[in-house]
C-alpha cells in the first residue's frame, strides 16, 4: 500500500510550512519597527537608509510568503483528498480563510469586523492544521505506524492551546479599544508570530517523518 499523491502533496505543505515560517520571522521585523515607531512618533518618510529598506523588503516578502503559502496549501490539500477525506476538510476550510483573509486585509477602517475576522481566520486555520495532522495520521495508521498518531495527537493539543491563548488575546485587544488596543495589538502581532513559528516548526517535524515513512512504502 503506497500514498503517491499524498507523499508530493506533504512535501509542497513542507515547503509552504518554511515560507509561512520566514513570513513569521519577517513579521516581527516589522512589528518591532512599528511598536519603536509609536513610541518615538516616527514614520516611514521620516526614517532613511536601510532600516526603511528593511521594512519595505519585509513587508513584500510577507505579502509574497503568504499568497505562496495559500497557493501551496489549496493545490496540496486538493491533490492529497483524492486519497483521504480529511484533507478535502482541511481544503475547504483554507479556503474559508483566504476569504476571510482577504477582505480583512483590505478593510482596517472598522476594527471590530477586522478584530471578528482575525478571530474567524484563527479559527479556520486550527481546522485547516487540525485536518492535515488527522489525514498524515490516518493514512500512517494503515501503513503500520502507530506512533504518527500519537505524536499527532501531542501537537494537535499543542496547537489547540495555542489557539485557544491567542484567541483571549484577541479577544482582550477587542475589548481594550483606543489606544491602548493600538499598542496591544502590536504586541499582539509579535506574540502570534512567535507562536506561528513554534507551530511550524512542529508541523516540518512531523511533514519530514510522514515523507519519510511515505517514501519507504
Amino acid at each position: 500500500m503506497s500514498f503517491p499523491i499524498t507523499l508530493k502533496s506533504i512535501k509542497r505543505l513542507f515547503f509552504a510550512e518554511v515560507l509561512s515560517m520566514l513570513s513569521e520571522i519577517f513579521s516581527i521585523i516589522v512589528v518591532c519597527f512599528s511598536i519603536v515607531a509609536f513610541h518615538t512618533d516616527a514614520d516611514l518618510e521620516n526614517v532613511s537608509g536601510w532600516y526603511a529598506l528593511l521594512l519595505i523588503f519585509s513587508m513584500t516578502f510577507i505579502l509574497v510568503a503568504r499568497i505562496a503559502c495559500y497557493v501551496f496549501y489549496l493545490i496540496s490539500l486538493r491533490r492529497a483528498s483524492a486519497e483521504d477525506e480529511n484533507f478535502k476538510v482541511a481544503f475547504y476550510s483554507a479556503v474559508i480563510s483566504l476569504f476571510l483573509a482577504i477582505p480583512s486585509s483590505i478593510v482596517t477602517s472598522n476594527k471590530e469586523a477586522t478584530s471578528i475576522a482575525e478571530l474567524l481566520i484563527i479559527l479556520t486555520v486550527l481546522l485547516t492544521e487540525v485536518y492535515v495532522l488527522e489525514g498524515i495520521r490516518s493514512l500512517c495508521v494503515r501503513l503500520g505506524h502507530k506512533e504518527m498518531d500519537r505524536q499527532g495527537a501531542v501537537i494537535y493539543a499543542i496547537i489547540t492551546t495555542i489557539f485557544v491563548f491567542q484567541t483571549c488575546l484577541s479577544v482582550f485587544i477587542l475589548v481594550l479599544g483606543g489606544t491602548t488596543a493600538t499598542i496591544g495589538a502590536s504586541w499582539l502581532g509579535l506574540l502570534g508570530s512567535v507562536l506561528s513559528i513554534i507551530e511550524s516548526v512542529l508541523f516540518l517535524f512531523y511533514y519530514v517523518k510522514a515523507i519519510r515513512i511515505f517514501s519507504k512504502e
